[in-house]
């Protein structure tokens, strides 16, 4: 997989167990190439271009990528995660093993709103069937995440984005502002392990790199090093 901008002379490549890192020394730059970077995974226009690694074909970035601008409010149920968690919950509830039971559990609630409304002098009717997305949205289902540090939460949240978005390849913007070395370590070593692809976008150089690192570097002249 490769990823190429018009201003970098080179395409950043993903492979296993390495992490494509670009600085950006110059501020303008910065917030231009991440912001497009973002806007283009949230399905906007954009000049970052993503293709297989022989550039057959063009990838999509906003099925590829999430964007983590930092990890203090990322959000567990955001509308994409609930709307694959209740598509999840409903086709087990129809499955072969629930089916005869989620059958019964509307049929009651009918059988409910039918007493309720014989109880009113007066006649009523009502137009919508109850079905299995009407009765699990009535419980606001979320995901209850567990963690006790902030790279515990950013390891859970790729986890859950994983799972349940099918997306294994992330931007972080700053990363190195909010982990330590060892942390920072042990967080590349869970996503070598889960085999994640990692694209770092920091606006300043580290005082620490790793060998599984590829630097790229913008400088405020807007040379690349």
């Amino acid at each position: 997989m490769r990823l190429i901008h018009p201003v970098l002379e080179n395409p950043f490549i993903f492979e296993e167990n390495t992490v494509n890192v670009l600085v950006i020394e110059n501020g303008k730059t910065f917030y231009k190439l991440s912001n497009e970077l973002l806007n283009q995974i949230n399905g906007e226009n954009g000049e970052w271009i993503l293709s297989d690694e022989k550039k057959i074909k063009d990838l999509d970035l906003e099925k590829t990528f999430s964007f983590i601008i930092e990890p203090y409010t990322l959000d567990f149920n955001n509308k994409k995660i609930q709307n694959k968690l209740l598509a999840k919950l409903k086709d087990i509830a129809v499955d072969s093993e629930h089916y005869l039971l989620t059958n019964d559990i509307i049929g009651q609630n009918v059988v409910y709103i039918e007493k309720l409304i014989e109880s009113i002098d007066y006649s009523l009717e009502y137009n919508n069937m109850p079905d299995i997305n009407s009765l699990l949205k009535i419980f606001d289902i979320r995901l209850r995440p567990d963690y006790d540090s902030v790279l515990e939460k950013i390891i859970e949240y790729i986890k859950v984005v994983n799972r349940f978005l099918n997306i294994n390849s992330f931007v972080f913007l700053n990363l190195k502002s909010y982990l330590t070395s060892e942390e920072l370590g042990s967080f590349y070593k869970d996503c070598f392990y889960n085999k994640y692809n990692l694209f770092l976008i920091e606006s300043t150089d580290s005082e620490y790199r790793f060998d599984c690192e590829k630097y790229r570097i913008i400088d405020k002249d807007l040379c690349e090093i």
